[in-house]
């Protein structure tokens, strides 16, 4: 019991920094979780933004190279993980012009026509 008294008396000012070092160490980890999240939503929305912008390309009739409809299919990759990922995530704004896409790269593909 002595022993107990004079080792908490030792000991106790290092447990107390340990417990708020601990402490520190989680508000951090939740900050970086948040800031993650939101990152990725972030890069979520300017995916659908880049698609939707390549998708009025197309309805104009703007060229695309085989490469340019790789990178906007990458794109949507990305966006469908990300709202599979995230069912609170509005994604029904980019639905038809994703369809328009894929339709545009299968006719290019079967014709042999990229620029």
């Amino acid at each position: 019991m002595v022993m107990s008294f004079i080792g908490n008396a030792i000991n106790g000012p290092v447990l107390r920094k340990m417990d708020e070092m601990e402490q520190k160490i989680d508000d951090i980890e939740k900050h970086f979780e948040a800031h993650e999240k939101s990152s990725k939503k972030d890069k979520a929305d300017d995916k659908r933004a880049s698609i939707l912008h390549f998708n009025r390309e197309l309805i104009r009739d703007l060229p695309h190279t085989m490469e340019d409809f790789i990178e906007v299919l990458s794109y949507i990759d990305f966006y469908e993980n990300y709202c599979k990922e995230h069912p609170e995530y509005e994604n029904n704004r980019a639905v038809m012009a994703i369809q328009n896409i894929e339709r545009a790269y299968r006719e290019h593909l079967e014709k042999h026509d990229f620029p």
